[in-house]
């Protein structure tokens, strides 16, 4: 098949979405498929075409509905026999959400807000968000429409939470869990590997290294991590932030919580397999998370995560038997007693061989070979 994959950045510094394109693009070239990224700006991996969608514009609004316009034209010149969107965009056989559906967002973001007040801010601000504001227009318009595209959600929640918006194209809505590639997170030479990172990181055998993984760390709860370090009873528990935000905000918060040094901020990494390789656990107590692939990484890479209910990712769970899922993203006693219950090695190990048990689950094969169904099922449908 002749594919498009639509993403407004072709940047993989970003992560998330633009990784799993990048990714994607590769896998389906493998399989003998001839792949085009349609974006503004990035670059693509070899064998894999780039197409420079233009979207200048002195706002964020502008340059969204002008990438928009330029996508159009470039599909009224070009065939494609699939085009698969990341964003919401007037032509698409397939929408993938990545970061939710903007519909949703927009009329219940504010409820993640841990206050009222925050609540209220959040309301006026979205409300008056204009880039926000298009892309849900565009995204209803695209989910009304006579001809609907297969609108691929990041979670049961998600689906549901979508068919309750849009109960008219209930059949279109489908999910399918956000999976990297797995030879990535190979847990070959991993013990190895292990006891070389914990060198260099200056960890012993006996101290617990809980990971934090993510650039956004308000939203995604780098505090509660911190506070919760600060009450576990091991005074030895380690904390390794691996992302890009404010380091000295969050040092106040570790002096605050009594975990000063015991916070290690990394920066980004190119590599993050290594730091699972070094750790025991992971944490995630996000406040507002469709999926959460660090959590299917850590599984891969035999590491319990502690996944905050918000997150999609805790649908694939099982609390107690291969991580822990926590209801409150803010209620740090609650992460510091799940914390605790991993510091006790023969329990850690005993949860990380029952997430390397999932490795077949959670196959990037099988979650390609599930993307080409759906693309030989709306190319049956000829739903353009």
């Amino acid at each position: 098949m002749n594919i498009a994959l639509v993403i407004f950045r072709a940047e993989i510094e970003r992560g998330g979405a633009e990784r799993y394109v990048r990714d994607l693009s590769v896998a389906l070239t493998e399989h003998g498929h001839r792949v085009s990224v349609l974006a503004s700006t990035g670059q693509t991996a070899p064998g894999v075409e780039f197409v420079r969608i233009g979207a200048h514009g002195v706002s964020r609004t502008v340059r969204y509905r002008r990438f928009c316009r330029n996508l159009e034209r470039h599909l009224d010149e070009h065939r494609y026999d699939i085009v698969h969107a990341c964003l919401p965009v007037p032509r698409c056989d397939v929408y993938h959400t990545h970061s939710g559906l903007e519909s949703i967002s927009l009329r219940d973001g504010h409820l993640k807000e841990p206050t009222l007040a925050r609540q209220a801010a959040s309301k006026l601000f979205a409300s008056i968000n204009r880039k926000r504001r298009a892309f849900a227009d565009v995204e209803a318009k695209l989910i009304n429409s006579t001809q609907p595209p297969i609108v691929l959600c990041l979670s049961n929640r998600e689906r549901d939470a979508a068919i309750s918006m849009f109960p008219a194209a209930r059949d279109r809505f489908q999910t399918l869990y956000s999976i990297p590639d797995d030879n990535k997170f190979s847990v070959t030479d991993v013990l190895s590997l292990r006891q070389e990172m914990r060198r260099q990181l200056g960890l012993d055998d006996a101290q617990t290294m809980f990971l934090f993984v993510g650039n956004d760390f308000e939203r995604k709860g780098l505090a509660t991590a911190i506070r919760a370090i600060g009450r576990m009873s091991d005074p030895r528990s380690m904390l390794y932030v691996v992302g890009k935000g404010d380091t000295r905000k969050y040092t106040e918060i570790a002096l605050k919580a009594g975990a000063v040094g015991r916070v290690m901020f990394a920066g980004r990494s190119s590599n993050v397999r290594n730091f699972f390789a070094a750790a025991d656990a992971t944490v995630l107590p996000t406040r507002s998370e469709p999926f959460g692939m660090v959590v299917v990484e850590s599984i891969l890479m035999g590491v319990p995560p502690i996944v905050s209910r918000i997150a999609g990712a805790s649908e694939v769970l099982s609390n107690g038997l291969d991580g822990f899922v926590i209801d409150d993203p803010s209620d740090v006693p609650a992460w510091a007693a799940a914390m605790n219950q991993l510091t006790v090695r023969d329990f850690r190990d005993t949860l990380a061989q029952a997430c390397l048990g999932q490795r077949d689950r959670f196959s990037y094969a099988r979650h390609v070979a599930a993307l080409e169904a759906i693309y030989r099922d709306c190319k049956t449908r000829n739903i353009r």
